[in-house]
């Protein structure tokens, strides 16, 4: 069973994995602590294994799909050094840059090959063209197993370091939350004034993404050459369209937290005397050390 991948941990993501590279012909063993779960998979073919040291031992490639880094420590505590030897093991478990290094240097030293990534997608987008799966740490491990990660979607590989994965799966999370939220807040704006929210939906979709796309080309520019002069909307634009905006969502009675919050990051630039930069000059107000006041 050398060439056969385990799966280890069967959430809604863990068994999609497993799932995926059972389609892909993979053979595939599987492990959960909650043993039930492995049952369908094993209905199609998986091999259950008895612990987490057989699933390593039986397998090339180990696929750890857990909620934290902890779990992961924890599980493989329980795994002899010698298992891990020769071993390329996967995690795609949500934690941060440091814990990736920590954890590949735990592998390293156990003479095993170790990937950290970051799924970027749910799990209904796996498998498909539009699932993504980012990979950083050992470039000769990636390309061994290359084919078979991308059974589950497509793999890019980001660098040799493998905190790069978290850092970039954190940053684009953060992201995303607040774009979310923030299409919510505008859907309940909007919905006061009798807009439904498909209708935002298809302005956002049809006109927005291409807005968004310049708007970041620009700003990524901007922070990368450290200069943010611009002769398109100036902070001075947005502060005063984000003020009008913020007036009329307290005045039909909505708190409007995230308009409030961009507004309050484009304070600093206007109070700076910057406001003919681009808003992205609010990127060097971010970078500045932060001391939260704290309640007396």
């Amino acid at each position: 069973m050398s060439t056969a991948i385990s799966v280890i941990g069967l959430g809604n993501m863990g068994t999609t994995l497993a799932r995926l590279f059972l389609t892909a012909g993979y053979e595939t063993v599987v492990w959960n602590r909650t043993a039930a779960k492995a049952a369908p998979l094993i209905e199609r073919g998986a091999v259950a294994a008895s612990d987490v040291t057989a699933a390593v031992r039986d397998t090339a490639l180990s696929v750890f799909c857990i909620a934290h880094y902890g779990q992961v420590t924890e599980l493989l505590d329980e795994v002899p050094p010698d298992t891990i030897a020769g071993k390329t093991l996967v995690n795609l478990t949500w934690g941060t840059a440091d814990e990736a290094r920590s954890m590949q240097k735990w592998v390293a030293e156990r003479g095993g090959f170790y990937l950290d990534g970051a799924i970027l997608d749910y799990p209904s987008a796996m498998g498909t063209r539009q699932g993504r799966v980012i990979y950083s740490g050992d470039r000769t491990a990636f390309s061994r197993h290359e084919h078979a990660l991308s059974a589950l979607a497509r793999a890019r590989y980001q660098g040799a370091d493998p905190g790069l994965s978290n850092i970039l799966a954190c940053a684009g999370a953060l992201f995303h939350a607040v774009a979310v939220g923030g299409f919510v807040e505008a859907a309940a704006y909007a919905g006061h004034y009798g807009v439904g929210a498909t209708q935002l939906r298809d302005l956002v979709v049809e006109h927005g993404f291409g807005l968004y796309e310049t708007a970041f080309t620009a700003y990524s520019q901007h922070i990368d050459a450290g200069s943010y002069d611009t002769d398109q909307a100036s902070s001075r634009v947005f502060h005063e369209a984000g003020h009008i905006i913020h007036d009329d969502v307290r005045k039909i009675g909505q708190p409007g937290n995230l308009i409030a919050a961009f507004c309050d990051m484009v304070e600093p630039v206007m109070a700076s005397g910057d406001g003919d930069l681009a808003v992205s000059a609010i990127y060097p107000h971010l970078q500045k050390p932060f001391s939260p006041t704290l309640p007396s």
